[in-house]
């Protein structure tokens, strides 16, 4: 009975390698499978609880695409990156928690910022509701979005748009909501064409 317990174990562990390996592999062959299948969990960067007294409740009418509006960073992980805009939100701003909804960080790795159920922050008039808002790590004035970048924001764009039964025009720059340069010109030409169904 042992013997047949051991046996059991260990094809299931050969099982379970084999699955690791042909992972790999296909992360090596399509790389979109990387940014297109897999988001990182507020969990996963440590985030605080938000202070949702300061938070309000909306219904997703459209997303709007924002650049961090600094060069990209290798030297710090998207953990702290994360936890870094999240203290800054809640002790140096009155706003909740981090500001926005999606963060994908200069791999293409797409992180969960606020829940979608909340929109800005009472009073404040910062990242109004109805609107899911993405943000992508660069200054897209002076740097281009990488390939795994746009990668992960078609993917991403893609999923919102089903999940909320948005057509590609409610697709828009955070610039074209506001009197403001963000999301950078470089970014900017990318989410045209998303706003009219196209791949970038």
């Amino acid at each position: 009975m042992k013997v047949r317990q051991f046996y059991s174990i260990r094809v299931d562990l050969n099982s379970l390698l084999a699955l690791i390996v042909l992972s790999g592999l296909l992360l090596c062959v399509f790389p979109q499978f990387a940014a297109s299948q897999f988001i990182l969990s507020r969990e996963s960067w440590n985030a605080k609880p938000p202070i949702t007294q300061r938070m309000k409740r909306h219904r997703i009418k459209e997303i709007v695409i924002h650049h961090i509006g600094f060069p990209k960073d290798g030297n710090k992980s998207i953990g702290q990156k994360l936890r870094k805009l999240q203290t800054h939100a809640q002790r140096n701003k009155p706003w909740g928690d981090i500001p926005y909804h999606f963060y994908i960080d200069m791999h293409g790795v797409i992180a969960e910022g606020r829940d979608l159920k909340y929109a800005g922050d009472t009073n404040t008039g910062y990242n109004p509701a109805n609107r899911i808002h993405i943000v992508l790590e660069g200054d897209f004035n002076r740097e281009e979005p990488g390939a795994k970048q746009r990668l992960a924001l078609q993917s991403l764009v893609g999923k919102m748009r089903s999940k909320y039964s948005l057509p590609a025009s409610k697709v828009f720059g955070h610039g074209d909501r506001a009197p403001t340069a963000c999301p950078g010109e470089h970014l900017h030409r990318l989410v045209e064409v998303l706003s009219r169904g196209g791949t970038i």
